[in-house]
Order: structure tokens, then sequence, then C-alpha cells
């Protein structure tokens, strides 16, 4: 883990533990546990941190989603321990749909701790993270965020909504879209 931040240029928000959110009061922090039978997927939940997902807001309200193989869903990545979460979130952002962000905050952050079924040594942690963020007027700067646009164009479209879709990918984050098209 770097010993001071270190920023990506594009913007100064950076977030290199969820733990440090527990005590801020302008932050949701839940916790769950929850037991996995699948070792495959307990081995998923062991190699990655957690996941970086971003609400971008327009000045309609409306929320900018991504088409993905399940449905339309939040921008959201998987994030490598000792990663900078708010950088993974904006590249992410950038690589999916083009789109410059400024990320206003941390809404909410959910820690889970997973245990493996039938184990009682093997257990992981992981964390949703997700951020506020709103689109920023300038184009891009790929090579800043050092993003590469997705090249998945037919399977990760982009686009604005003011309710939550038919398609809605019914994942992790589903909750968050909601909570955001009704304030």
């Amino acid at each position: 883990m770097p010993l001071r931040p270190t920023y990506d240029g594009f913007s100064k928000t950076c977030l290199l533990d969820p733990e440090q959110c527990r005590e801020r009061t302008d932050v949701l922090f839940r916790e769950e546990t929850e037991v996995v039978d699948d070792r495959g997927a307990f081995n998923g939940h062991e190699t990655w941190a957690g996941t970086a997902a971003v609400v971008v807001l327009n000045d309609d309200g409306d929320v900018l989603l991504v088409n993905g193989p399940d449905g339309w869903r939040l921008p959201a990545s998987p994030v490598k321990a000792g990663d900078d979460w708010a950088a993974v979130a904006r590249r992410w952002v950038a690589q999916k749909t083009g789109l410059a962000v400024d990320l206003d905050r941390v809404e909410r952050v959910q820690r889970t701790s997973y245990r493996l079924a039938g184990s009682a040594t093997r257990q992981t942690t992981g964390y949703d993270v997700v951020f506020r963020a709103r689109p920023l007027d300038e184009p891009t700067p790929m090579d800043h965020l050092e993003a590469k646009r997705s090249s998945e164009r037919d399977e990760w479209a982009d686009d604005w909504f003011a309710s939550v879709p038919e398609r809605a990918a019914d994942d992790a984050f589903r909750g968050d879209v909601e909570w955001f098209l009704e304030e």
C-alpha cells in the first residue's frame, strides 16, 4: 500500500481503504456475513478486494447505466488489493462509456465477510463501494486515466435513465440505481 495517495492527475479524489469510511456520518456503511457454498466463487472473493461502482447523475437527475450481458447496470469494476478505488472507478466509467466524471463522494460501503461452507478457517473480506459522480464537460483524456475505450461497444452500450429500465440487471447495485432515481 502506498505511503501517500497517488492521484491520477484527473481528480484529487482518492480512496485507498474503504474501512476509512466506517466512521463517516455522510457514508452509509453496512456489514454482512455470507457463507459461500461454491469453492470457485469463494476463490473469486479471495482474488479481489471488492467492487467499485459509480452512480453518474446528469443535471436532470438521470443516471448513467451500461448495458452488459446481464442487463442495464451501474458502471462497476473489480478492485485489486492496494488499488486506488476512486481511480479504478473513474477509469472504468471512461472505458465503458467514454465519459469523464468527477467523483463527488462515497455514498455507500458494504463490507462482506465471506466464509467457505464446511471450512472453519477459510474466510475473506470484500467491499462494495458506491461513488456519486457527475459528468465533466471536457472530453475524457484516456491517456491521463491510463484507460482505453472498450472495444466491446456491441456488448456494453450506455444510456441515461430517469427510471429503472425494464431489463435492469438484478445485481448488488440495483438498489442503488433505484435509490438515486427516487431522490
